[in-house]
């Protein structure tokens, strides 16, 4: 896990996210039992600031486990923070149909393997979105769908 988040150079080379402590503790995480059997696919990101899209998201597997489908959230950039005033005040933002084709590509990846979808702030509303877009028989192979701090959403 750690080897390949550090092989990538997008990730790697983020102010933001790649600070040392935050590497070092990956390092240790990937390292664990627990953790050691993580694998990362299909990490996709767009950011246009012509469009106003910011949109980030991967697939989480642990082998026999668990297959889980991940959006992020609002990053740092101001295409990011602009995209979440429209979610205030728009119907749709672009990042919503980017959340509905990776959610139906992951499902059609694997017809048979449940899923657990999930994603924090931005990314909660987007795993909502996506899931709430698929067909019936899509939706009853999401076995888990998990919000954290989502906008837009009421308990």
């Amino acid at each position: 896990m750690y080897q390949e988040f550090y092989s990538n150079s997008e990730l790697r080379t983020n102010w933001f996210l790649a600070t040392t402590q935050r590497l070092q503790l990956l390092r240790l995480v990937a390292a664990s039992a627990r953790f050691a059997g993580l694998k990362f696919y299909r990490f996709e990101a767009r950011q246009d600031d012509a469009e106003q899209v910011q949109f980030a998201a991967l697939t989480l597997v642990l082998p026999g486990v668990l297959k889980q489908v991940i959006f992020r959230g609002t990053d740092d950039t101001l295409t990011g923070w602009k995209e979440d005033f429209h979610l205030a005040a728009r119907q749709q933002i672009p990042a919503q149909a980017l959340a509905v084709d990776y959610l139906s590509r992951a499902l059609a990846r694997a017809p048979k393997t449940p899923l657990y979808v999930t994603g924090h702030s931005k990314g909660g509303h987007l795993a909502v979105h996506a899931a709430s877009m698929q067909s019936e028989k899509a939706q009853d192979r999401i076995d888990e769908l998990i919000t954290f701090d989502s906008p837009r959403l009421c308990a």
